[in-house]
């Protein structure tokens, strides 16, 4: 259990003036201060803690639907790895759902600018915040440090539509924000995850500094932050990816239901061959079919889970969490618990369970979508996904 609060760093933009603010888990910004708090999780794997912040003024004026003004969405990743076009996109694929409209073009543009700026993988602790300021802006930032604004105040309303809409999240996670009272494990579970002051330094190179010869006047904004203007040529990208494409001809699904879906046989298998190259897909896409081939994998291992009789006589019961490492083939290379369910016996079935699944050719083929995902830091040819299971006795 952590006791000291966790001090993290946060920025906003007012009238496009970068502004640099101290916070902690509690407020990311004076006068600002966590006003509710949710888990998201997909496939029964935990991916991200949502937090809402506002204006401590606002406190007790409405609920969080009716809520105007400047605020902050952060999603405190607890996974131990995902990728920004993943959370990008599942962001996206909610708030699609619960407004039946596609993302525009400012919310396109912010996403894209996102995208440009990330050079690698998220990793747990990080703190990527979708904050609105007092003059409309939408910015967004990873560990404090900002990635991309728009001058839009629709774009923060359109992504807290896709936490707080009915047909937007899941039902648990749309009520733990809409509770009288924040949990006390997940505000505890908020202050656990952070990241180290390397992480920090590790993004801020990923940004462009500055132009030398532009001077920068400090000002203050009408809530007493001190703010640097930064010329928009500094905040430009070398490389900017495939724009975001804001009509999709698929269904969408709801992302973050952790329910496995049963196989339907009358599917047909999709063609690789013919699928668009990794770079071009569109991040909604992309989040999708991550989403599909991670629920195939845990539908198949937990398809050969016998629960042991000597630990259902015990009455033991866990969640654990396996490794599964293969090639870009599909063939099963080694399965390790990363999280014990601390009980050996729940542990070592689960194992056996994963071997069953994938014996033989394991997979008969990885979508590259999931090799882009997945793919081990230390080797290009083999992948590492993650795979939750839950031991629970029922009456």
């Amino acid at each position: 259990m952590v006791t000291n609060l966790l001090r993290v760093t946060a920025a906003a933009l007012v009238a496009g003036l970068s502004i640099s603010l101290p916070g902690t888990a509690h407020a990311v910004a004076p006068g600002f201060e966590l006003t509710a708090v949710a888990l998201h999780q997909e496939t029964g794997r935990d991916i991200y803690l949502g937090g809402i912040y506002r204006e401590e003024a606002a406190r007790g004026t409405g609920d969080l639907l009716a809520m105007t003004g400047p605020r902050f969405m952060e999603y405190r990743v607890v996974a131990r790895r995902t990728s920004m076009r993943s959370l990008l996109g599942g962001m996206l694929l909610q708030s699609e759902v619960a407004t039946g409209e596609s993302p525009d073009s400012d919310t396109t543009r912010l996403a894209n600018q996102v995208l440009a700026s990330v050079r690698g993988s998220l990793y747990a602790g990080d703190s990527f915040t979708i904050q609105l300021d007092p003059m409309g802006v939408t910015s967004a930032h990873l560990n404090g440090h900002q990635l991309a604004s728009v001058p839009s105040a629709s774009v923060a309303r359109y992504l807290m539509m896709g936490w707080l809409g009915e047909r937007g999240p899941s039902t648990s996670f749309r009520d733990s924000l809409l509770a009288d009272s924040i949990d006390p494990a997940l505000e505890a579970a908020l202050k656990a995850h952070s990241h180290s002051r390397a992480r920090g330094n590790e993004v801020a190179a990923w940004l462009a500094p500055p132009a030398p010869e532009v001077a920068l006047k400090e000002v203050t904004s009408e809530h007493g932050f001190k703010a640097v203007a930064i010329p928009e040529q500094a905040l430009a990208r070398s490389a900017e990816p495939e724009p975001i494409e804001s009509e999709s001809p698929h269904p969408i699904p709801v992302p973050g239901d952790p329910v496995i879906p049963e196989p339907d046989p009358s599917q047909k298998p999709v063609q690789l061959a013919s699928l668009t190259p990794v770079p071009a897909i569109d991040i909604k896409e992309y989040s999708r079919r991550v989403a599909d081939f991670h629920k195939q994998l845990v539908a198949m291992v937990y398809g050969e889970i016998d629960y042991p009789r000597r630990a259902v006589r015990r009455e033991l019961q866990g969640r654990l969490e396996l490794d599964i490492t293969l090639n870009t083939g599909g063939k099963l290379l080694d399965i390790t618990v990363v999280q014990s369910s601390g009980h050996k016996i729940l542990d070592e079935a689960a194992i056996s369970a994963a071997e069953r699944a994938l014996a033989d050719d394991g997979l008969a083929a990885i979508d590259p979508v999931a090799t882009a995902e997945f793919r081990s830091e230390t080797a290009d040819s083999q992948l590492v996904v993650p795979v939750p299971i839950m031991f629970m006795l029922t009456q």
